[in-house]
């Protein structure tokens, strides 16, 4: 989304927000060691994001979401 943003002239300041109301993806971003129990699946460009302090991970409850359902 920034470099969408930086493309059509809009500067974006600050972190970018996520909002996720899955507390065990959020909790497979902050912790860097090997998780043998989960899935192969793609969490490390997000975990990158968050350890680089350009994006943030915000625990919401899945009611209280805004997006279409």
């Amino acid at each position: 989304m920034r470099y969408l943003f930086k493309e059509i002239g809009a500067k974006q300041d600050g972190l970018t927000l996520i909002y996720e109301d899955n507390q065990g993806a959020m909790t497979l971003t902050k912790n860097v060691g090997y998780h043998a129990r989960i899935k192969p699946i793609r969490y490390h460009f997000i975990r990158e994001k968050v350890t680089t302090g350009e994006v943030e991970l915000v625990y919401k409850e899945t009611e209280i979401q805004l997006v279409a359902s």
